[in-house]
């Protein structure tokens, strides 16, 4: 296991700090907080372990040593040269591994070309675009897709939790994530050319096919778990997003035969559901089976006004959620279990699995 610094540390890299006994190969000794905004926390407790936390970069990196520095994407728009760039330049003096989004990387590579030397881990490279006839592959093992109505919508925390209660039960399955560093938790990684603006939607949705394809018949697994980027719907025509498009790829290319879609705080009622269920089905083809509430608050005019999806997210005692329906659940770790049997079930129902 390699000791790890996390570092900016905030909500949007909570998840590995609150998932950190799930990471295959890291191990984190430190969590570095941004200088500034200490909120008085010194360790934050998850997973069973408890993690230094500090708000001073060299502070962590000279107290606990770690061997890899994972600089994490952070939820509010932070200078790079003034937050990032001395960081990762004294790691690179140090000679020592880093870990960074897409994103990151492509800011960072302008100011030190050869920075990719110093990664923890290659990246999938490009390869070349190959796609053999114009046809769909039947795909024989059931499938699951775990999708936000809108982007920015705790997907990956789902993600997490879920794989979590399939490992607990002993099901054999395969998940595909939305992340960069879900290979680190032991998912694929987004396939490279998903996110290729120079591949056509309709590649796209090929290529994906036979990448499951491929998948299914190289690890045979009982289920086949995947992620979706980006949103489903969009909020306003004031705020469109990515329209869903990426999306689309996704469900043209594999039908599903169960979806779990995330939602926004707030009360909803069983026709709000079935409303939401039936769009998606008009749109991609397939309903929604679950539903799972988290605890972010959509903000509708900041969202409009940024440009961005922005939320509150509410205290937990603060929460006021009732089981309207019972394909509904809170995204919290005790409505896993139940959440499962709800997806099992269904596929059972549909007759895609026989027994797990």
């Amino acid at each position: 296991m390699k000791k790890v610094m996390i570092y900016p540390f905030g909500k949007e890299s909570e998840f590995i700090g609150k998932h950190c006994g799930m990471l295959e190969d890291l191990y984190p000794v430190c969590l570095a907080g941004l200088k500034g905004w200490d909120d008085g926390q010194r360790i934050y407790e998850a997973d069973g372990r408890s993690i230094p936390v500090v708000y001073d970069f060299m502070e962590g990196l000279n107290t606990y040593n770690p061997e890899v520095i994972w600089f994490a994407d952070f939820s509010k728009q932070i200078d790079f040269e003034a937050e990032y760039l001395p960081f990762i330049k004294t790691a690179v003096q140090r000679d020592m591994k880093i870990m960074m989004s897409c994103q990151l990387e492509k800011q960072a590579e302008r100011y030190l070309p050869d920075i990719a030397k110093y990664y923890y881990r290659e990246r999938n490279k490009r390869k070349e675009e190959t796609v053999c006839g114009e046809f769909l592959k039947p795909i024989n093992t059931p499938v699951v897709y775990l999708c936000g109505i809108y982007g920015n919508l705790c997907k990956y925390e789902l993600q997490l939790m879920l794989r979590k209660e399939l490992q607990k039960r002993g099901i054999s399955f395969v998940q595909i994530g939305t992340k960069d560093s879900s290979k680190e938790f032991g998912f694929l990684d987004i396939p490279w050319f998903m996110t290729d603006e120079s591949i056509s939607d309709k590649n796209k949705t090929l290529m994906f096919n036979r990448y499951i394809k491929e998948v299914e018949e190289k690890e045979r697994p009982d289920m086949i778990v995947a992620g979706i980027p980006g949103e489903m719907c969009t909020v306003t025509d004031t705020y469109v997003a990515g329209f869903g498009y990426l999306a689309k790829d996704y469900f043209y290319g594999v039908h599903p035969d169960v979806v779990v879609m995330t939602l926004p705080y707030g009360q909803v009622s069983p026709a709000d559901l079935d409303g939401i269920s039936q769009g998606i089905a008009n749109r991609y083809g397939a309903p929604v089976d679950i539903f799972c509430r988290t605890n972010r608050h959509l903000l509708l005019d900041d969202t409009e006004s940024e440009q961005d999806f922005t939320y509150l997210t509410v205290n937990r005692d603060d929460k006021r959620s009732s089981k309207v329906s019972e394909n509904l659940f809170d995204l919290e770790t005790e409505q896993m279990p139940a959440l499962v049997d709800e997806l099992l079930a269904r596929l059972k129902l549909y007759g895609r699995i026989e027994s797990v």
